[in-house]
């Protein structure tokens, strides 16, 4: 082996090494009050440290510098410096501070030079809730997300639990419009009346397509699926209740769904006997439907959703009734009623009563 290949391979023995190495990451000690020894000591602020450097070893894949010294900072130019002396790509620091019962855990990440700085936080319930905690701030440090957007099976906190306690659902009230497109049954028919009497030569026709107009109550749920209360009127033809379940594909601002349902639906029972002898009767039933559609700006308060919706009216009497209806419906979130005052003597509470249907028209019109 010549001398020359020999210095070759020194020199890639010596260099891969660095073009492998990931780069490296330091974790400065938190900067924590600790005015309020009950609720926060030194050696919980010391767990906590070790903690989240834990998890930047669990949802990173920098190489975590681990000082023997404690570094803590007040800046950030006393912790670019640090960073320098340790070579550090990048550096976190934090703050730990007490509000009440609460304990407010806040991150923050930047490069060496101080650029790309990002910064999050969560609170905690108590001491011992900032195990979790610790683990969540450390992953929305990593990814750079939000911390609500983080959430996993190891960072539940205990103020997820009371969240999902109380918002057991989001309401939405919307209007709708769209057509529905018959495809058998008699009440989805009409009768040429020629003479505008009660002549042989009348005629019973089908509708192509009927305009249907509605109210729709919107509850969506935790567990990423929705019920869909609809009341509406088949305009000349009939009105209908439906509800239906539905599961959302994805938790995007734009989110399929599909679904099944029941309702009661009422028609006019068109035969040519009847209307001629005694008018035209009123048939009744109910009716299983199956919806597949998307909803639009899902995250946002207000929404919109189309539909299609199959369905087959089982009668109490004549044809059974089926069809699709192809629907769009305009939602907002149901605003419960605000507080105004204060109860004092002698005086009585001042509220702001929310009208959702009556704001919605109203935000249309004024193109808000």
């Amino acid at each position: 082996m010549t001398i020359t290949k020999i210095m070759r391979y020194l020199l890639l023995y010596i260099i891969f090494p660095f073009l492998l190495s990931a780069s490296q990451l330091i974790v400065l000690y938190p900067d924590a009050d600790l005015s309020n020894t009950y609720k926060l000591n030194a050696t919980d602020v010391e767990t906590v440290h070790f903690l989240f450097i834990d998890g930047f070893k669990k949802y990173s894949k920098f190489d975590i510098i681990e000082p023997n010294e404690i570094h803590m900072c007040h800046s950030k130019e006393c912790a670019m410096d640090i960073g320098f002396n340790y070579n550090a790509d990048k550096i976190v620091t934090s703050r730990i501070r007490v509000l009440g019962s609460k304990i407010i855990f806040t991150g923050m990440v930047f490069n060496k030079d101080g650029t790309d700085e990002f910064t999050s936080r969560v609170t905690a319930i108590n001491v011992e809730d900032m195990e979790n905690a610790a683990m969540r701030l450390s992953k929305s440090l990593v990814n750079k997300d939000a911390i609500d957007e983080v959430t996993d099976i190891d960072n539940i906190i205990e103020s997820d639990t009371e969240d999902s306690l109380r918002r057991k659902s989001l309401h939405k009230v919307g209007i709708s419009v769209g057509y529905l497109f018959p495809f058998g049954g008699n009440g989805y028919k009409y009768i040429d009346n020629k003479d505008n009497d009660d002549s042989d030569d009348d005629e019973l026709f089908k509708y192509n397509s009927i305009l249907q107009l509605g109210l729709l109550n919107y509850w969506e749920f935790q567990s990423n699926k929705a019920l869909f209360l609809d009341t509406y009127l088949n305009w000349g033809v009939g009105l209908g209740v439906d509800l239906s379940y539905n599961k959302f594909i994805n938790r995007e601002d734009s989110s399929p769904f599909y679904g099944a349902g029941i309702g009661f639906h009422m028609h006019s029972n068109q035969d040519l006997d009847d209307y001629h002898n005694d008018g035209i009767e009123l048939k009744h039933g109910i009716a299983p439907s199956l919806n597949v559609g998307v909803v639009f700006f899902r995250t946002y308060d207000t929404n919109v959703i189309c539909r299609l919706k199959y369905h087959v009216l089982v009668p109490n009497q004549g044809t059974v009734d089926h069809g699709l209806t192809f629907n769009v419906s305009l939602n907002r979130k149901m605003t419960p009623n605000k507080k105004m005052g204060y109860n004092q003597i002698g005086q009585q509470d001042d509220y702001i009563n929310r009208y959702p249907i009556l704001e919605l028209l109203i935000d249309i019109l004024l193109n808000r």
